[in-house]
C-alpha cells in the first residue's frame, strides 16, 4: 500500500511541476516582447518604436494574466473529463473507454455490476 501511495504522490508532484513550468514559460513568452520594446524605447533608437509597435506587446503581456487560470483549468481532471464529454471531437479523452465520474475518479465503460 505504501508503494502505491508513493507512486500516486510522485504522479501528483509531476503534474504540479508540469503546470508550474507551463505557467512560467507562458509568463516568459508573454512578457519578453514587452520588455524588449521597453528597453529599445529607453536605451536604443526610440524612433523604431511606433505607437502600433508598442501596443502589440502590451496586449500580449495583458493576455498572459488570462492564461494562468486557463492552464489550471485544463490541468484539472474533472474539467478535462467534462470538456471531453461535451466536445468529444477535441480528442481529450482516452481511447480505452475510461473516463471520470463527478468526483474526478477514474471509471471504466466495461465495468460489470
Amino acid at each position: 500500500v505504501e508503494s502505491l501511495r508513493a507512486n500516486t504522490d510522485e504522479r501528483q508532484e509531476l503534474k504540479i511541476a508540469k503546470v508550474a513550468i507551463t505557467n512560467v514559460l507562458l509568463w516568459t513568452f508573454t512578457w519578453t516582447p514587452y520588455a524588449t520594446i521597453t528597453m529599445i524605447g529607453c536605451f536604443g533608437n526610440a524612433m523604431l518604436v511606433s505607437p502600433m509597435v508598442s501596443m502589440i506587446p502590451v496586449v500580449l503581456a495583458k493576455t498572459g494574466s488570462c492564461m494562468n487560470p486557463v492552464v489550471f483549468a485544463f490541468s484539472h481532471p474533472r474539467y478535462r473529463s467534462e470538456l471531453a464529454r461535451i466536445m468529444p471531437s477535441l480528442g481529450i479523452g482516452k481511447a480505452s473507454g475510461k473516463g471520470a465520474n463527478e468526483n474526478g475518479e477514474a471509471t471504466s465503460a466495461n465495468t460489470k455490476i
